[in-house]
């Protein structure tokens, strides 16, 4: 299927910043590991850079940027459910 390594990226960040939210019990922080996310986004993929056979790919990134952005969205949504205002 062609694409699906972005679909992965994106599963696998979405799932990153969910973990990342319950790890760190962080309420009102969401900038702190939407921020995490997009850095190990850029680390991991300037790092293949230095790996045979393997090559940095833009739209990978971008896909683990918004698999981060919507998994802190999902969080945010899910904690803020009951907040009437």
């Amino acid at each position: 299927m062609p694409h699906l390594d972005k679909l992965v990226h994106f599963g696998l960040f979405f799932i990153h910043a969910l973990l990342m939210a319950l790890a760190l019990d962080v309420k009102k922080e969401y900038l702190v590991i939407f921020s995490l996310g997009v850095i190990l986004a850029v680390v991991t993929e300037g790092l293949q850079t230095f790996v045979p056979s393997r090559q940095t790919d833009l739209l990978d990134g971008i896909a683990d940027v918004c698999g981060t952005t919507l998994g802190m969205i999902f969080v945010y949504l899910v904690q803020n459910q009951g907040v009437k205002r």
